[in-house]
């Protein structure tokens, strides 16, 4: 920002490889989530979930004592887990289960209390829990009722490279064998949260779909076998590669394997076969969500002097204003595999993302009525097909602003009414861009490359009326589908959800949209800015880009009872994998030559001759959270007082007992580290 980088080509800021997004999610969360038959979508962020059920949070002490602050007395609440509690309570953070009572039994108490209408449900809700007769379950997380009980776990691998602190998950999630050696410090800095003794072995049921034996099959319940890549058909795409692509099904899958979309399939057909006897007919239920980015609940909760809490009585709770948004729902777990396999009326409702949102009814109706799309009738009524997964990705690209050219020009004709780049002010800003760059940027590009399209270049030498007129005009006729993509790679459309221009061979980087056309950033101000004078921020001396040094290690609760005494005292870090990042499976024959033949660990030569350690010689790496056991790379490459265990690697081969941990099996790269949540800077309401 400093240097004027941001939104220009080779100089920009683009997006970290690990946090590679999906890119036409506006079609895409509407089939995904099940938001074309029931909305809102119930979801949760991770961080804060298992920081809590694995009970890591009892482990952290006091936030002050790790990093240092303006004022430590001025801190609302001395202990993350409160903050998360506030969060939840407060609309910022979402929670599941959300209270301690079934939604569906909220919903049916109300209604035998007199509620007739879904408003009078939600009524009833913000009385309980104003008068304390219903809990938030984050305020007692360790009650019974409000524990995780089953896990349906899709591919990732959440009980290994996922598990940033595995032992925890091992310990009071599976209430198996586990590598602690550490103590509970929480107790007398929590305030809202209530504080019991910890449970052991939450769950009653892991199932794991995976396509591969990793570390997460091997401690679940219940492996269900997924096709492997070039066994199914699917899409898959990145926020950088600026193009939808398709994976074929080459062959088969083996065995009982089933693809991804036909596994769900399996499970809904079930499920709604036994749902006939348990939930016969519809029922409503109460579904609480948080106050969300680029939406009406970002701006409701004025955050100067401070953001009220309702529970503390600085004002009443006002759903989605003052709380988290309460809405009903209607269940009809019935017909959940008719649901499935069909797409549902609310596709032709507004859907769209970044409070851009277009109505689906024009975009149905094409599809549908276009006699090569498959369709399905069921309860009197004709959908548009999603039983196959082909049929499923063709849906996704022709509902998606970055793959049909109509629905593109319609998002940006919203996004041009919300920005007011249309007639003299549109000619205002692309003048002001020229002052600046001395050109139009959105447009040389195409006139110095004479070998685009014809259309390209006509289209660079129009004057437009608006942004949407420039950008997606010239496409709106485009379309596209899966056979398309695998026939010819195609780019997508320049969408408004995303901030690179793709257009006309043009690399995607992140906000070119922002500085060629002036179109506001995503923020209050609709302006680049370095300072956020919310007082949460300010309380934790964060309201400006601010350098935290790294956290002291002796106050980390990570080193009190580990035996130190001979030991190397080492930073740990476990950057992306060698040898296997690319390659799923490390640990067959092959790619276990390229290395020890399992899993190792990178230290510095001149550290290991200090410890008497030999290239190659087993070595275990542990702290309070547990301990690793692997080979030792001795290496000068990497720095003294550091040692390296690169990640994803696995709990299934070449794993010893430790000699520090009682005969225990080792662990592996995640047995060291434990969760710990950014400053609640990051989970804050208001603004």
């Amino acid at each position: 920002m400093l240097t004027g980088c941001v939104g220009r080509n080779g100089g920009g800021q683009n997006h970290y490889v690990g946090q590679e997004r999906l890119a036409p999610f506006d079609s895409w969360g509407q089939i995904a989530l099940g938001a074309d038959w029931s909305r809102p979508p119930r979801l949760q962020n991770t961080p804060s979930y298992w920081y809590i059920n694995t009970q890591m949070f009892k482990y952290d002490d006091n936030i002050t004592h790790y990093v240092k602050v303006p004022d430590p007395s001025a801190i609302t609440y001395a202990h993350c887990a409160d903050w998360q509690v506030r969060a939840v309570r407060l609309g910022g953070l979402p929670w599941y289960p959300q209270w301690n009572k079934s939604p569906i039994v909220v919903a049916e108490e109300a209604q035998k209390a007199g509620a007739k209408t879904d408003a009078e449900i939600v009524d009833y809700t913000v009385k309980q829990l104003k008068s304390g007769a219903m809990q938030f379950a984050i305020e007692d997380p360790d009650a019974p009722e409000n524990w995780p009980r089953v896990w349906m776990i899709w591919r990732g691998n959440a009980l290994g490279s996922s598990a940033r602190g595995q032992e925890y998950f091992f310990k009071f999630l599976l209430g198996t064998h586990h590598n602690m050696d550490c103590e509970e410090v929480a107790k007398p800095h929590i305030k809202d949260m209530k504080y019991r003794e910890s449970p052991l072995g939450k769950l009653d049921l892991i199932i794991d779909l995976n396509m591969r034996m990793n570390t997460t099959p091997t401690y679940s319940d219940i492996v269900l076998p997924a096709a492997h890549w070039y066994e199914k058909e699917d899409i898959n795409t990145t926020d950088m590669h600026s193009y939808i692509l398709p994976m074929g099904a080459a062959v088969p899958p083996n065995w009982e394997a089933k693809s991804d979309w036909d596994a769900y399939r399996f499970l809904a057909k079930k499920f709604s076969e036994l749902a006939v006897k348990h939930f016969p007919k519809p029922h409503k239920e109460v579904v609480m969500s948080p106050l969300m980015h680029d939406s009406p609940g970002e701006m409701t909760q004025p955050a100067i002097p401070d953001v009220k809490d309702w529970k503390k009585g600085d004002c009443d709770l006002i759903p989605g204003v003052t709380g988290p948004n309460i809405t009903v729902a209607t269940r009809d777990y019935t017909n959940v595999y008719n649901r499935w396999t069909s797409l549902g009326p609310l596709m032709k409702t507004k859907y769209g993302f970044h409070n851009i949102l277009v109505s689906g009814k024009p975009f149905y109706d094409e599809y549908i009525n276009d006699p090569h799309t498959p369709k399905t009738e069921w309860g009197g009524e004709k959908y548009i097909s999603l039983m196959e997964a082909k049929e499923a990705c063709n849906t996704v690209i022709h509902f998606s602003s970055l793959t049909n050219g109509e629905n593109n020009y319609q998002q940006w004709l919203i996004e041009e009414h919300h920005t007011g780049l249309h007639g003299e002010q549109y000619k205002e800003a692309k003048e002001s861009v020229k002052k600046i760059f001395g050109h139009d940027p959105s447009r040389v590009w195409t006139l110095k490359h004479a070998e685009l399209t014809p259309k390209a270049m006509e289209a660079a030498k129009t004057e437009y009326h608006g942004i949407a007129d420039e950008i997606a005009g010239p496409d709106r006729n485009f379309r596209t589908n899966y056979d398309d993509i695998v026939a010819q790679p195609k780019r997508w459309l320049n969408s408004p959800l995303w901030a690179g221009d793709t257009r006309n061979g043009r690399s995607y980087t992140g906000y070119t949209n922002q500085i060629d056309f002036r179109l506001p950033w995503r923020t209050l101000t609709g302006r680049q800015h370095f300072y956020l004078d919310h007082p949460t921020y300010l309380e934790f001396g964060e309201a400006l880009c601010t350098h935290k040094y790294k956290l002291d290690p002796n106050k980390m609760n990570e080193l009190k009872r580990s035996d130190k005494s001979g030991a190397l005292h080492l930073n740990y870090i476990t950057p992306h994998g060698k040898w296997q990042i690319h390659s799923t499976h490390y640990d067959n024959l092959r790619m276990l030559t390229l290395s020890r033949g399992g899993n190792v660990i990178w230290v510095n030569d001149r550290d290991c001759e200090s410890a008497g350690i030999k290239d190659n010689d087993w070595v275990e790496a542990y702290n309070d959270n547990g301990v690793y056991v692997a080979r030792a790379v001795v290496s000068a490459r990497i720095p003294s007082g550091t040692c390296f265990a690169y990640h994803s690697q696995e709990r299934t081969i070449n794993i010893p007992k430790s000699q520090i941990r009682n005969k225990i099996r080792g662990g592996f790269h995640n047995s060291l580290p434990r969760q710990r949540l950014k400053l609640p800077t990051l989970s804050v309401a208001g603004y």
